[in-house]
């Protein structure tokens, strides 16, 4: 648009605003008659109109009050910015003369407690009088709105502020809503449909007993090749989270009778998860209307902007609440609290699922029960993947603690066989394979909430089976014949690996574990050799220093593996100590 110089000229309600280097000038005029608010009105004199840019902002300069001027033809009629060539009606064409309803949709998602949200009613109508009719709910109780007035209602021209209402939903009601809010006017359109949408969700607020199991569950695509080797896909971001809990209800308290109560209505519908491993407690008093909670800490604990998490005074007193931020010490919601809570109430975060199958358990003499419910979370939607609390060998993690098996455990040497029958005369197996396949079990100790934290994130790298590893056997596959001179020679009792193995993936790396302090060594097998009946030579990729028998603690093969299960279980002990972390492995080809 033109420059506008400083020729501005104000003489009774006629400002006359020169443009440079074009005419014609821009009038503007201020209508003071009526009882309404001065209007103020753009007109333009008959002048031919200079070019406009791609950018110019066009107004409607109807008649108004005696004012004359120029109507801007409808295929330049736009908002803000436009398109010239451009000729359905958008901007004010859709604005004015309409009544319009602030926020046009309701989407409350999952729904664990009351909320409200204000709902306005606004007449864009500039010259007449309009009326709201009538309002019809199609959401069903538990929705309503507060403060309508009665009816017909009159909206004055472009009313001010319009008329605000408060829109209240409550947890009783239909499970699932997805309906309209309808408004009727007097005017066309007659109806303005508002679509709500929510799931209402029932916080399962009995703690379950410990120890408890959970689950993760990836889903991986694994195309096999004759000869061993392996392409693996993932074919899920995130895994499904599984919790298996038990629940011991005295008859002589409320749990038994709220737990068979909600059962009966609830069982198929969605329930509100408090995560109790990972609870911390307010360190100050929560003031009913607070979007800022003050807690003992959050590290290690998995709260995520966006989602859910619990305030938790007892079944009748809780919150639960989006989580807008986290600090060390502090979870910010997107909305106050309806509560008061003193220092220490349970703070937690928040899943939501349904129960994967039917409910099972015992009633006992006493009328005591104990039941049993596995929940599918719905909404496990974050990758924690992190390794770098991990060790790595050749850029992949290495798993080189210990094994925390209980008992024996079962282990499987695998291959593909291949076999000639006729059934008439001699036999002929062979394997397409360059050696056998390992299959065992692997537990992992997690000690503390930054153990079990560490040990989700590299649950979520390696995605179930998809990302192969390095784990030890934790075995003594090796014992040393002599002490160990320093160098890349190491002697070794023989045990058939020169004649058997000879190198060969996945058993061509060892580590070596001292008693003195020093730190492991992981070296691979070059080549072998028998030294004699009783003795083989290792040559390894690089010189170890020199030890004694008495500091050799362990030599243990280090195996490139995979998780042989997209399940993983989490073993959730008693305290907050320990979490026991177990899943099947197989040696891979890579």
């Amino acid at each position: 648009m033109a420059e506008v110089t400083n020729s501005l000229v104000l003489s009774s309600n006629v400002l006359n605003v020169k443009l440079a280097g074009a005419e014609p000038a821009l009038n503007v005029y201020y209508n003071t008659a009526g009882s309404r608010k001065p209007a103020v009105v753009l007109a333009v004199d008959q002048s031919p109109l200079p070019a406009l840019g791609a950018s110019a902002i066009l107004v409607d300069s109807t008649p108004v009050d005696g004012v004359s001027g120029l109507r801007t033809p409808p295929e330049r009629v736009r908002s803000n910015t436009f398109e010239p060539n451009a000729t359905s009606p958008t901007g004010y064409q859709t604005w004015w003369e309409s009544f319009h309803i602030l926020p046009r949709e309701f989407a409350f998602g999952n729904l664990l407690a009351s909320q409200s949200a204000p709902i306005e009613v606004y007449s864009a109508f500039r010259r007449e009088d309009q009326n709201w009719t009538a309002f019809t709910n199609n959401a069903g109780a538990g929705v309503v709105i507060g403060g309508q007035p009665s009816f017909p209602h009159v909206f004055r021209p472009q009313s001010s502020g319009g008329l605000t209402l408060e829109l209240q939903v409550s947890t009783s009601g239909q499970p699932t809503v997805d309906a309209t809010l309808d408004f009727v006017f007097n005017t066309v359109p007659q109806t303005i449909a508002v679509p709500i949408t929510l799931k209402r969700v029932v916080l399962f607020s009995i703690q379950p007993e410990m120890p408890y199991t959970e689950r993760l569950q990836w889903l991986t695509e694994v195309q096999s090749h004759v000869d061993g080797t392996e392409m693996r896909v993932s074919a899920r971001k995130t895994p499904r989270q599984f919790f298996e809990w038990d629940f011991f209800l005295e008859d002589d308290g409320m749990e038994r009778s709220f737990f068979h109560n909600v059962m009966f209505d609830w069982q198929s519908r969605v329930f509100g998860l408090p995560l109790w491993k990972e609870l911390t407690r307010t360190t100050s008093a929560v003031t009913a209307g607070d979007t800022t909670i003050i807690v003992q800490r959050t590290a290690y604990a998995d709260y995520r902007v966006g989602g859910l998490f619990l305030i938790f005074n007892g079944r009748g007193s809780f919150d639960v609440l989006d989580i807008s931020s986290v600090t060390a010490t502090s979870v910010v919601a997107t909305s106050g609290t309806n509560n008061s809570y003193p220092t220490g109430t349970f703070v937690m975060p928040l899943r939501v699922g349904v129960a994967k199958s039917n409910v099972s358990g015992s009633r006992y003499v006493s009328a005591d029960a104990k039941m049993k419910i596995i929940f599918r979370v719905t909404d496990n939607d974050a990758d924690l993947a992190d390794l770098s609390a991990w060790n790595s060998y050749n850029s992949k993690l290495l798993i080189d603690g210990c094994n925390s098996v209980r008992g024996a455990t079962a282990e499987q040497f695998l291959n593909s066989f291949i076999e000639f029958e006729n059934a008439t005369g001699l036999t002929y197996q062979a394997s397409p394979w360059a050696n056998s396949k390992r299959l065992t079990q692997l537990a992992l100790l997690a000690k503390g909430d930054q153990g079990l934290w560490e040990a989700r994130q590299m649950l979520h790298a390696i995605r179930g089976r998809q990302t192969s590893f390095y784990a030890a056997t934790f075995s003594n596959d090796f014992l040393v014949d002599g002490d160990v001179t320093a160098g890349d020679i190491l002697n070794v009792k023989n045990v058939g690996y020169t004649q058997f193995v000879n190198s060969r993936q996945p058993w061509d790396t060892i580590r070596i574990e001292y008693n003195n302090g020093d730190a492991d060594d992981i070296r691979t097998i070059t080549s072998s050799a028998e030294s004699s009946a009783t003795s083989e030579a290792l040559t390894l990729n690089a010189a170890v220093a020199a030890h004694t028998i008495a500091e050799i603690k362990k030599i243990s093969f280090v195996e490139k593996v995979r998780f042989d299960s997209d399940t993983v279980s989490i073993r959730h002990e008693v305290g907050e100590t320990t979490t026991r972390i177990t899943a099947p492995v197989k040696t891979v080809f890579d």
